[in-house]
């Protein structure tokens, strides 16, 4: 005769993995929705229509950990810059275990800035700060990059000899890497 616990138990055990094996199914559908919304956000035509179904996706699968917090708060800034105490006020919420706030927020700034093309560090009331750069202001950037390359290449003499810049091509350089002249 067998055990009723144990028959139970496998009954359980049973419906338990059928379970987990739905949740799994669940997380990689919603993961590839998830992907599949922000690559067609990311084609919208204006700032204005990207943080409308930014806001609305991040309503339904809310941002993880600190990182994405601190992503979305510069992307809700249309591209002003945020000092690190800004952006701590905007995540506080993502904080409340960290013994050291501000510390957490500057070394996760940091990593962002070095993974993350969207992100840039300008300079605001002669302090570091932080700013989400749009797709469309990377794609000038891109455009005014291909086309310095190109004066370059034409101003030089021949290949492996550096070209001597001339004045729009240096400013085109210039604009395209955000520099002032020295």
């Amino acid at each position: 005769m067998s055990n009723p616990q144990k028959v139970a138990m496998d009954a359980y055990l049973k419906e338990m993995a059928d379970l987990v094996a739905q949740r799994q199914a669940l997380s990689k559908r919603i993961s590839g929705l998830e992907k599949a919304l922000r690559g067609m956000i990311d084609l919208l035509g204006t700032d204005e229509e990207q943080m409308e179904y930014m806001e609305k996706l991040d309503e339904l699968v809310p941002p993880v950990g600190l990182s994405d917090a601190i992503e979305q708060a510069l992307g809700k800034e249309d591209g002003d810059p945020l000092l690190p105490t800004e952006i701590r006020d905007r995540v506080i919420g993502y904080l409340g275990n960290h013994s050291n706030q501000m510390a957490s927020v500057h070394t996760t700034l940091k990593r962002l800035v070095k993974r993350n093309p969207f992100i840039e560090t300008v300079q605001k009331d002669g302090k570091t700060a932080y700013r989400w750069v749009s797709m469309g202001e990377r794609m000038v950037r891109d455009i005014q990059l291909r086309a310095a390359a190109e004066e370059m290449r034409k101003a030089g003499s021949e290949i492996g000899t550096p070209p001597s810049l001339d004045s729009s091509a240096e400013k085109l350089m210039r604009q395209a890497l955000g520099r002032k002249k020295k």
